[in-house]
């Protein structure tokens, strides 16, 4: 009995990173001793993701035409998802009846903000741009309460479909293995990094990208700066599920992403309230792991992201809001994160392109159809053994939109209605289970 109640009460974590440009995975924890548990929750457990789920929803928004500075009000609201049945998220907070824009309903991770974004979006849509940008093994069901993460999803296909975003929306699979040596150090087999295909088009990846900075900066994840003192510019997102039965939390940087999951075996044992939510009891894993990485220089502190405000980005996010036409013959060139290289293996130039993940608009957001941006990544130079990492310069990518029209698409305004409802659920019934937006 002792065992047996040592087993269930022993608190577990999964932790991994990994670079969004190469997929090369720079660490791997499926445990906290695998002597005494060698069940891997990196890719074998699935969990509720929580709120680290919501940029799907945001995403999807933003490609469907959305601007970050949309608004929808806080308030509670009732959807009714069935015959006598009506879902009512909430959050912790007593609702504030106020507008919110778009960007700090992600900052402040509101889950009625979030709920109604998903309705208009669209759940369907939703889990369509989740599994282009990586969450590709767990199943996700297409139900309003998708978006405040109530489908269990690994924390591999997570920190993946995160390193996506870093990676100025193309998805690049882990790579674990980059070659196999002899004893005599006689390289046997090696391989190549993963092609990149497109799964977010590069303007609203510009957008959700800087939208989660608000995270980092001033919403549920300012632990990062505030008690680990990290600089440079930084994304993430905190995750908690019901009860406190999950704490999750996953920061990018422009050359390294990693996330952690921290839970018990059983999910019927919760975390306290005081170290349960994500920000808490997952946040300081990747917080100290960030710290000690840039204190070795293993990754460049100055390492930016691409801005909203940045000249190449200007004309492609008012060419996907229709502000001005996309230019048809002379498309514009886009600056993309440096990405680092993986010493001593051969790229072989891609000439394919990956054709962009189709998400059709829902009312809502104005317009019937939103122009698609096609990106086309150039060959890549091969890799030359010996050469540091990021002495290649930034790659480049062009990025063309399709001709719009000029008429603005319609603002999302307050529409009088509003979202909310918690109680624990049973498994049976993705509605009833809520997360706590932390």
């Amino acid at each position: 009995m002792e065992g047996l109640r040592a087993n269930k009460t022993r608190l577990q974590s999964g932790f991994i990173a990994m670079e969004p440009g190469t997929g090369l995975v720079r660490a791997w924890v499926g445990s906290r001793d695998f002597e005494q548990d060698q069940f891997d929750h990196v890719s074998q457990a699935r969990r509720q993701p929580g709120s680290t789920f919501k940029p799907f929803v945001y995403g999807a928004a933003f490609v469907q035409g959305a601007r970050p500075t949309d608004v929808l009000v806080d308030q509670a609201m009732d959807f009714t998802i069935g015959p006598g049945e009506v879902w009512h998220p909430t959050d912790i907070d007593v609702p504030s009846g106020q507008p919110m824009t778009l960007r700090d309903g992600l900052a402040y991770s509101k889950n009625t903000i979030t709920a109604q974004l998903t309705v208009r979006t669209g759940p369907v849509n939703v889990a369509t741009l989740a599994k282009a940008m990586g969450v590709r093994d767990s199943k996700l069901d297409p139900v309003m309460s998708l978006g405040l993460g109530t489908s269990p999803v690994t924390l591999r296909e997570m920190v993946t479909a995160y390193a996506t975003i870093a990676n100025a929306g193309r998805y690049v699979p882990p790579l674990l293995v980059s070659r196999i040596e002899d004893r005599k150090g006689r390289v046997l087999q090696a391989f190549r990094v993963p092609v990149a295909e497109e799964a977010l088009p590069f303007a609203p990846d510009v957008v959700l990208l800087d939208a989660l900075r608000g995270v980092i900066d001033r919403g549920t994840g300012t632990a990062i700066r505030n008690k680990y003192g990290l600089q440079g510019d930084l994304a993430g997102k905190t995750g908690t599920s019901q009860d406190n039965v999950d704490g999750w939390f996953i920061l990018m940087h422009p050359q390294l992403v990693a996330g952690s999951w921290v839970g018990f075996n059983d999910a019927r044992i919760t975390m306290q309230d005081p170290w349960g939510q994500g920000a808490r009891s997952a946040l300081p894993m990747v917080g100290d792991f960030f710290k000690q990485t840039l204190k070795a220089r293993l990754i460049n502190a100055k390492a930016t992201f691409p801005r909203l405000t940045d000249p190449e980005v200007v004309p492609q996010l008012e060419a996907w809001w229709g502000v001005t036409p996309a230019p048809a013959a002379d498309p514009m060139a886009v600056t993309l994160p440096e990405v680092a290289s993986i010493p001593e293996v051969t790229v072989a130039p891609s000439t394919s392109v990956a054709e962009p993940a189709v998400i059709a608009p829902q009312e809502g957001w104005g317009g019937n159809s939103i122009p698609r941006a096609v990106v086309v990544a150039p060959p890549r130079d091969p890799i030359v053994p010996g050469r540091p990492a990021l002495v290649r310069g930034p790659e480049r990518a062009v990025v063309a939109g399709a001709q719009r029209e000029t008429t603005p698409i319609a603002r999302a305004v307050p529409s009088g209605e509003a979202s909310g409802a918690r109680g624990a659920p049973p498994p049976v019934n993705p509605y009833r289970s809520q997360e706590a937006g932390f």
